[in-house]
């Protein structure tokens, strides 16, 4: 049974390699892979092999407690970096289905209480995200400009909360959905 299932599979590997595929040498597009880093770019080096990155960020204004209790404004940001490389497995002239590994990082403003003998002054300090993935997907192209992209696979995240709190590690799954695909609209 195993010598069937690794023939079957070598057999579909050979014929996804010959199949005729879009040459995408020298392609770059603006879009995004993930909303977080909303406002990226994809290059393909070669036919097997590509490149993403992104960058996302949010300013919003709020209100924190000084140390008498009076009201102040501040800005709290978030700021996102997001950076993959594609390798394409199964090529064909519609889609490639490929291999991304990427990396992700995050940092966002969080409002922490700062001491209690001084009143209720509160401040930002600022939270972080570093996340590795190995993704399994796909991207589909819609004539020669237009391409939607989707994946799911594994993560690996470390979270470090603001203030004196302790880093946190996370390992799962993800996967895009239906209403979170990525899109490149390329140029060249």
């Amino acid at each position: 049974m195993k010598k069937v299932l690794l023939l079957t599979l070598g057999i579909a590997l050979f014929v996804g390699a010959s199949t005729s595929a879009v040459d995408m040498t020298g392609k770059y597009g603006l879009g995004f892979w993930t909303a977080e880093s909303a406002v990226g770019g994809r290059y393909w080096i070669n036919e097997k092999v590509g490149f993403d990155l992104g960058i996302g960020f949010t300013m919003e204004d709020c209100t924190l407690m000084d140390e008498n209790g009076e009201p102040k404004d501040e800005t709290a940001k978030t700021i996102a970096f997001d950076a993959g490389l594609l390798y394409v497995v199964f090529p064909s002239d519609r889609a490639n289905f490929f291999i991304r590994p990427g990396i992700m990082y995050k940092m966002h403003d969080d409002e922490v209480y700062v001491d209690p003998q001084q009143g209720m002054e509160t401040k930002f300090e600022t939270e972080s995200w570093f996340m590795v993935s190995a993704t399994l997907g796909a991207e589909l192209f819609f004539g020669d400009n237009f391409s939607l992209s989707a994946g799911h696979g594994l993560y690996f995240n470390t979270y470090s909360p603001a203030g004196d709190g302790d880093s946190e590690t996370t390992i799962g799954t993800f996967g895009h959905s239906i209403t979170n695909f990525g899109f490149t609209f390329y140029f060249k």
